[in-house]
């Protein structure tokens, strides 16, 4: 039996879990199961079944993902599987990159194009800008039939995953590498207000704004856009539905005018920094329903995010404040989770502060782009950004600037670029990039160093060169 408190890395050759199963996928590594378990909502541990695990090739690579309400599971041996740890429970950044080739491993799926290609790299390079590619299989030149030799299949399933995995000689699988940032495909960032989708659904979760929305479709396999109702919508079901959509074209085919809707497109295809599976703002007035872990006394909201971002299990949280008036910041601390990771319901107007587990936060490729990027973001006075920021003074050395309901920021990579502002057609620096919570979240503007009140100091440090 073991308990999951710490960074567990290692894996454990010829051992299975026991019990715990969620669902079950194949994958063609242990390395790769563990990714998947990783981004899994409710995955803490998993068991690869490799080649060599049983006579029948049918439960060759499957990848059972498990859980536990007690976070632990007994081992057992088991010839041919290796098991392990999900890496939520580790400091160090995690990618669902997988830029790893498998030879003489056929994954099957959707064999929905086939081209001719010169290479298994090429055939690659075909599905990350193929809009619905997930991954694919290339027969090379010494396959043993003519007439599929050189051909590229791209894949896609309704998982991301492959639907089986079998030894086949001569040919190389893998994956798009979209995850990767590395895709050429268009990357449209902005979200429109008052606008709808009518295209296919494909999923649907609950979601308290259109940014937690588009982060949700853009780590969904099959989600290329999205369409928002907030807690405005008149029909009460349907307040904060977050619709997942997908089509043929991997475009809208029809746009529709409609008040408190929201819609966007799913940031997989952008050559930046792929916005990881977290959300770090705070949800006044409002409460997230779930399945209830753990309630605890604690000091403030923050305290309880931290408290459900330590525990293992916690996906999100509702802090409910005292109603004592001799400490308003005692209150209690709802940990809670469900089966995809989101609310099964969110309330309004019931005092509550919700959030979710800052645990994913880390899960980052770390790819910072190197072409200059420019936004354009409007400037706000220092009253208003100590209000978003009332843990921190807001002085008049510093100038802040952002959307109330976010979308557009500086972020990784751009601290001590520009804040420029235009006056009569010259451009004039008037900030420079200096922090901020998260990137480009609602009701958190950058703050910026206001350069006017160091423009004495500037010159004198000139003058001294």
């Amino acid at each position: 039996m073991h308990y999951i408190t710490d960074c567990v890395t290692k894996m454990f050759k010829d051992t299975s879990f026991q019990g715990g199963d969620v669902t079950t996928v194949f994958t063609p590594s242990a390395k790769h199961c563990q990714i998947l378990c990783t981004h899994h909502p409710r995955c803490l541990f998993f068991t690869f079944m490799t080649d060599s695990s049983s006579e029948d090739p049918n439960k060759w690579f499957t990848c059972v993902l498990k859980d536990s309400v007690t976070a632990t599971l007994p081992k057992i041996n088991m010839s041919g599987a290796i098991s392990g740890y999900s890496f939520k429970q580790c400091p160090h950044q995690i990618s669902a990159c997988n830029k790893d080739a498998y030879v003489n491993l056929d994954m099957k799926g959707m064999n929905y194009k086939s081209s001719i290609t010169t290479s298994a790299q090429e055939c690659q390079e075909r599905c990350t800008n193929d809009i619905h590619c997930h991954f694919f299989t290339y027969a090379t030149e010494k396959f043993p039939s003519l007439q599929h030799r050189n051909v590229c299949l791209l894949k896609y399933s309704q998982t991301g995953t492959p639907t089986k995995i079998t030894k086949i000689n001569n040919v190389v699988s893998g994956f798009s590498w979209k995850s990767c940032a590395l895709s050429n495909l268009t990357c449209i960032r902005d979200v429109f207000p008052g606008t709808g989708f009518a295209d296919r659904n494909i999923d649907s979760v609950l979601a308290p704004d259109a940014f937690v929305c588009r982060r949700i479709c853009t780590h969904h396999p099959n989600c290329l856009f999205f369409t928002f109702f907030s807690k405005e919508w008149p029909k009460e079901s349907e307040r904060n539905l977050c619709l997942l959509k997908s089509s043929e074209s991997g475009l809208p085919s029809t746009r529709y005018k409609k008040k408190n809707t929201f819609s966007g497109f799913s940031l997989q295809n952008c050559r930046h920094s792929i916005p990881v599976f977290c959300h770090s703002s705070f949800y006044h007035n409002t409460d997230f329903l779930g399945e209830e872990l753990d309630i605890v006394d604690v000091e403030g909201h923050e305290a309880c995010q931290k408290k459900c971002t330590d525990s293992i299990r916690c996906q999100f949280f509702t802090y409910s404040p005292s109603q004592k008036l001799t400490n308003e910041e005692e209150g209690k601390c709802y940990l809670k989770l469900s089966l995809n990771g989101s609310p099964t319901k969110i309330l309004h107007g019931r005092g509550g502060i919700s959030g979710y587990t800052l645990r994913l936060c880390k899960m980052d490729n770390d790819k910072i782009q190197n072409t200059l990027q420019k936004a354009k973001v409007p400037l706000i006075t220092n009253e208003e950004c100590q209000e978003r920021y009332r843990g921190h003074t807001i002085t008049n050395k510093m100038i802040c600037a952002g959307y109330k309901e976010g979308g557009r920021d500086a972020c990784k990579g751009d601290s001590g670029g520009p804040l420029s502002c235009k006056s009569e057609e010259v451009w004039h620096l008037v900030g420079i990039t200096s922090w901020g919570e998260g990137c480009a979240q609602k009701e958190r503007p950058g703050v910026y160093t206001n350069v006017v009140e160091y423009v004495d100091w500037i010159l004198e440090k000139i003058r001294a060169a």
